[in-house]
């Protein structure tokens, strides 16, 4: 029988359990960070925005019985040193106003999502509609104006269909203002990469990282920045996206505008339409517009900036194809906003200084073509 020998090592217990009490204590130290982190975050948000959600337009959007989408939520109101935002009782953001039309009051509704909503505004008043309300009221002071900010955050512009359906038609609006195209170019493009084999499908189902993100608001800074830093930097040669287009990428959009068009038009509603503005474009040094592209790496990985211009290109190109084909109004200008950070938050949403000059474009294009003195 083999004796031990007495030059091996003997298992020593106590330096297991030290070994586990070390990990322990060092798991509890970074749980302890990460919920101190966590904390410390919430009590910015509340500070700056007013609410210490993860996802901010969770405390004034919601879904309720009779809409199929999300909306923004009658009463919700939110308060901070960044931001001052108010819905109505109606629903709508900003002041208040009766359901019933006034006599010789001119009613005009804003349709569109964040970039009408405008929910990186300082302040109600702020916002390009409301802007554009005070514009006008300014010009005629004799004549009761009032612009409704119909906008409501992440909509395509068939959530703005039903949105005009069943919430803005309503309002008897004398004429509606239709701004939108990011959401769309999102979506569509999303089926063209799935369809490529970019990504796994068309319409992503909820992820941890979604989880994630309605709980935490240290996940959903550190992965919006990490994102955005990484959308700023020239793609690898790995990177997959995609290098073409399809002629009939905008089709589904405008059969939407189309649908639109003719609810107006059956209630002689005026429909003004506009092409959308990007703080990145195709004038720019590329190292300059990629920067500006920034939230786009987050919403659209698969989209080169080859791609992300030519999508807007063709989006607008489509729009104004449908204006000039049903006779429709229409703010062509796409480089009245500078493209920089005094006047974009972001590559698509406006800052005050931006909301400011989107109200006057179309201020004096209503002007010009006499929309307010004719109605």
């Amino acid at each position: 029988m083999t004796q031990p020998n007495e030059h091996t090592p003997a298992s020593n217990p106590r330096r297991k359990r030290s070994k586990k009490r070390i990990a322990f204590l060092i798991g509890l130290q970074l749980l302890l960070l990460v919920l101190g982190l966590e904390g410390a975050l919430r009590v910015r948000a509340w500070k700056r925005f007013g609410t210490p959600k993860a996802r901010i337009a969770d405390a004034y959007l919601s879904k309720t019985d009779d809409f199929p989408y999300l909306v923004p939520i009658p009463g919700a109101a939110l308060e901070g040193d960044f931001v001052s935002l108010h819905i109505n009782s109606l629903g709508f953001r900003g002041e208040e106003f009766p359901l019933e039309k006034q006599p010789g009051e001119l009613r005009i509704a804003c349709l569109g999502a964040s970039t009408t909503f405008c929910a990186e505004a300082s302040s109600d008043e702020q916002t390009w509609p409301a802007k554009l309300q005070a514009d006008l009221s300014a010009r005629y002071p004799d004549r009761l104006i009032r612009v409704i900010n119909a906008g409501i955050p992440g909509y395509c512009i068939e959530h703005s269909a039903e949105n005009l359906r069943r919430r803005v038609l309503p309002l008897q609006p004398d004429l509606v203002i239709l701004y939108h195209a990011y959401n769309d170019i999102i979506d569509d493009s999303r089926a063209i990469a799935a369809a490529a084999g970019l990504v796994d499908e068309a319409e992503p189902a909820v992820t941890l990282g979604d989880r994630l993100s309605d709980i935490s608001v240290l996940y959903t800074v550190a992965s919006k920045n990490l994102a955005i830093r990484s959308g700023g930097k020239q793609p690898s040669a790995s990177t997959q996206q995609l290098n073409a287009l399809p002629d009939e990428m905008p089709d589904h959009f405008i059969s939407e505008l189309a649908a639109i068009h003719a609810e107006l038009k059956a209630r002689d509603i005026q429909l003004v339409l506009s092409t959308f503005i990007t703080k990145f474009r195709p004038s720019q040094p590329p190292e300059v517009q990629r920067a500006n592209a920034d939230i786009t790496a987050i919403y659209m990985p698969w989209m080169s900036m080859e791609m992300l211009n030519e999508s807007f290109a063709d989006y607008n190109a489509a729009i104004r194809a449908f204006a000039k084909t049903h006779q429709l109004p229409i703010v062509l200008d796409t480089d009245s906003i500078p493209a920089d950070g005094e006047h974009f938050a972001d590559c698509i949403h406006f800052t005050d200084a931006g909301s400011a000059l989107m109200a006057q474009r179309f201020a004096n294009f209503l002007v010009e073509r006499e929309l307010v003195t004719v109605r």
